[in-house]
């Protein structure tokens, strides 16, 4: 038999088929767990550095420190207690503390048109809407200043 007539024939076009069928389902496969397996990386990271804290929501003692709630990791609604460029920290709800990564592409917004970083105070309450990041940061994508604070009360904040 002809090397030609072999490649042309019906049985080795389908097995060539099949093969090619089998290749691309193990793709799907390998990339489907590849994802899977860096969402969990992420979500261990993230909730190691979270609740790495000996008296935080996961700790024995939570029910009698903490109130019962969930973190939101994509956003936030608080004070500014601290500002030290590009990393704003602020005071949530029960007192929690979230640091928030501002990058290039962060829209700073108040309550009447757009804003910058210069025009957040201390004392400030802002919605954050971000990304969370594994090391328990919040990289802000919106800020929305709500009330900014009065000049008044930003020189007793200091």
């Amino acid at each position: 038999m002809n090397p030609k007539d072999i490649l042309l024939s019906r049985g080795t076009s389908m097995v060539i088929a099949a093969l090619a069928v089998l290749l691309v389902m193990i793709l799907v496969f390998q990339s489907g767990y590849y994802i899977g397996y860096r969402k969990g990386i992420f979500s261990y990271e993230w909730n190691d550095a979270y609740f790495n804290d000996p008296i935080g929501p996961r700790s024995i003692f939570a029910p009698f420190i903490n109130e019962a709630d969930d973190m939101n990791p994509n956003g936030a609604v608080g004070r500014i207690i601290s500002i030290q460029l590009p990393l704003v920290l602020m005071r949530g709800g029960n007192n929690l503390e979230k640091l928030v990564s501002i990058g290039p592409d962060t829209i700073i917004r108040a309550t009447r048109g757009m804003a910058s970083t210069s025009d957040l105070r201390l004392g400030d309450k802002i919605v954050i809407i971000g990304i969370p990041t594994n090391d328990g940061r919040i990289s802000a994508s919106l800020i929305k200043i709500i009330s900014p604070v009065s000049t008044s009360t930003a020189k007793m904040a200091n």
